[in-house]
C-alpha cells in the first residue's frame, strides 16, 4: 500500500517556530547584552576624551587670562565655547567652594596664591561627564591678572 503524504498544518509550523525562538532567545541574550554594554562603554570613553580636550582648553584660557577674575570668585556655572572643541557638546565650568590661600608680598607687589577647585562639565543629550580638580591660581598685582 503506497504511503500517502500529509501536508504540514499551519499550526504545526507556528509551534515549531515558537520552540526555536524559545531555545534561541536565551542563547542570544548574553551576546546582545554584551554588545549594548560595549556600546555604552564606547560612548562613555568618547565623552571622557571630549572632557579631556575641554579641560585643556579651559586651562589654556586661564593661562591666557581670558577668564575674568569674577568667574574665579563666584560659584555659578559659566558656559564656554571654543572652535577647538568638538561640535555637538555643551561645555561649562565653575569654581565651587571658597578658595584657600594667602597673600604674599614680593618686592612691593601684591601677589595672591589660591588653591581652587575647578568643575568642568561636558554634556551631550542625556549623557554628562563632570569632574572636579584642584588648580593653583596666582593673582598678581593690583590689576587682578591671573596665571595658573
Amino acid at each position: 500500500m503506497p504511503l500517502k503524504k500529509r501536508p504540514f498544518l499551519l499550526l504545526e509550523v507556528v509551534v515549531a517556530l515558537i520552540l526555536v525562538a524559545l531555545v534561541a532567545v536565551p542563547l542570544l541574550r548574553p551576546s546582545v547584552a554584551m554588545l549594548l554594554a560595549e556600546r555604552r562603554a564606547g560612548q562613555r570613553l568618547q565623552m571622557e576624551q571630549v572632557w579631556s580636550v575641554a579641560q585643556v582648553t579651559l586651562l589654556q584660557k586661564l593661562y591666557e587670562n581670558q577668564i575674568p577674575w569674577e568667574h574665579l570668585e563666584g560659584t555659578e556655572e559659566h558656559p564656554f565655547v571654543d572652535p577647538a572643541l568638538p561640535a555637538g557638546y555643551s561645555y561649562s565650568y565653575s569654581f565651587p567652594g571658597k578658595y584657600q590661600g594667602e597673600r604674599e608680598r614680593r618686592k612691593g607687589s601684591d601677589t595672591a596664591l589660591h588653591l581652587k577647585w575647578v568643575r568642568i562639565a561636558v554634556k551631550k543629550g542625556k549623557e554628562q561627564v563632570v569632574h572636579t580638580h584642584r588648580i593653583f591660581i596666582i593673582q598678581a598685582g593690583a590689576a587682578g591678572e591671573t596665571a595658573t
